[in-house]
This record gives C-alpha cells, sequence and structure tokens, in this order.
C-alpha cells in the first residue's frame, strides 16, 4: 500500500535492544491497523473515545512533540471529517492515518514507548509513512482549514 522500499530509520543500537525499524516494518505495522482505523471511520463514540485517549498520551509526551507536531491537525482533520464539515480527504489517506495513530497509541508497539531515548523511534516512523503517503491532501486541508477558520 505504501512503497516497497526498505531503508532502515534510524542505525544506531542501545544496550542490545532493537532502536530502529525499516520502512518496510513500519508500513506492515500501519497496514495492521488499517480495519480498526475504517472501523473507528464509522462509529463515532469509539472515534470519541479514541480521539480522547490520544490526546491524553500525546500530552503525557515529552521531548518529542516537535517529531509530533502533526498529530493536533491530524486530529483536526478527523473531527472535521467526521462531523461532514470537510468531506473532501479521500479515505484511504484518511485510513492511513488513523492508523498510525492507533499505532501509537497502542501499547503494543515494536519498540516499547518505556525505552528512554528510543521508544518513541518505530511511533514517529509509521506517522511519518502515513503523512507521506497523505502529504498532499493534508496540504489541502491546512489550506482549507487556513481558510475556514
Amino acid at each position: 500500500m505504501f512503497g516497497k522500499k526498505n531503508k532502515k530509520v534510524n542505525e544506531s543500537a542501545n544496550a542490545g535492544q532493537k532502536s530502529s525499524i525499516s520502512e518496510s516494518e513500519a508500513k506492515k505495522a500501519l497496514n495492521s491497523r488499517k480495519k480498526q482505523a475504517e472501523e473507528l471511520l464509522h462509529d463515532e463514540t469509539k472515534m470519541d473515545d479514541f480521539l480522547s485517549q490520544l490526546d491524553k498520551k500525546f500530552n503525557a509526551v515529552t521531548g518529542i512533540k516537535d517529531k509530533l507536531a502533526d498529530i493536533p491537525i491530524i486530529v483536526q482533520l478527523i473531527k472535521d471529517y467526521m462531523s461532514g464539515r470537510y468531506k473532501e480527504f479521500p479515505l484511504g489517506s484518511l485510513i492511513a492515518l488513523v492508523g498510525a495513530l492507533l499505532y501509537f497509541l497502542s501499547p503494543v508497539d515494536l519498540i516499547p514507548d518505556t525505552l528512554p531515548g528510543i521508544g518513541y523511534l518505530d511511533d514517529i516512523t509509521v506517522l511519518g509513512i502515513a503523512i507521506k503517503f497523505a502529504y498532499t491532501d493534508l496540504e489541502a486541508y491546512k489550506e482549507w482549514l487556513a481558510k475556514n477558520k
């Protein structure tokens, strides 16, 4: 779904722990959330609960918020899409973004979030892959949002 390149994101290791994931691993993790993302997009109550949990986790993260800076805009996009305010966003791109947020929220990661310094590398990679996939659509939404605030 997101291409075939297999590129290491980070080559360093930390005390024998896996500290990088390949692009193909990130795409596999993202694709594994596709069905759950589709289900959320069809259930406003579950989506509201999901976004509430996501907000709590995002606000608890420290030190890497600059790497996760697109999360609030993606959350706003989801809210605008679910409310019918913005429906021009392609469903495939939206599923990819919701899937990445599901991965970020999940306690089961390729690299546990609790590992200091490296715990969020996989989350950042998965989110980056989804943003890359939906980049043009996300930029169009940002332009629309700027005009319709």
